[in-house]
């Protein structure tokens, strides 16, 4: 038996003041190919989600919050972001970005 929601993102909301208890809102939220730009390049979140960054050869990846710069660590992965989050990925080899909201 397939899985119905396979390939697809939803918006996850809550629908209780106290957060308990979290149902899908049953539109799908598409995820979108961010282009990548000259290094360093520097994404702004419109909204919160995730900035999912892959292949290419980086050498440093940082979001910017609230003016405050924190490494990552990590040259790949996922990064979570909230709205005006800063995320900057510095490299050799352009990776590829996308954004999947929540």
């Amino acid at each position: 038996m397939g899985n119905a929601l396979a390939g697809t993102n939803y918006a996850l909301r809550r629908s209780q003041a106290d957060g308990l208890f979290v149902a899908f809102a049953g539109t799908p939220v598409a995820s979108s190919a961010i282009t990548v730009g000259a290094s360093p390049f520097a994404y702004t979140a419109t909204t919160g989600g995730t900035v999912a960054i892959s292949a290419g050869t980086i050498s440093a990846v940082t979001i910017t919050r609230a003016s405050t710069v924190i490494a990552t660590g990590v040259t790949a992965g996922l990064i979570p972001v909230r709205n005006g989050d800063i995320v900057t990925v510095t490299y050799t080899a352009a990776p590829t970005m996308v954004f999947i909201p929540t």
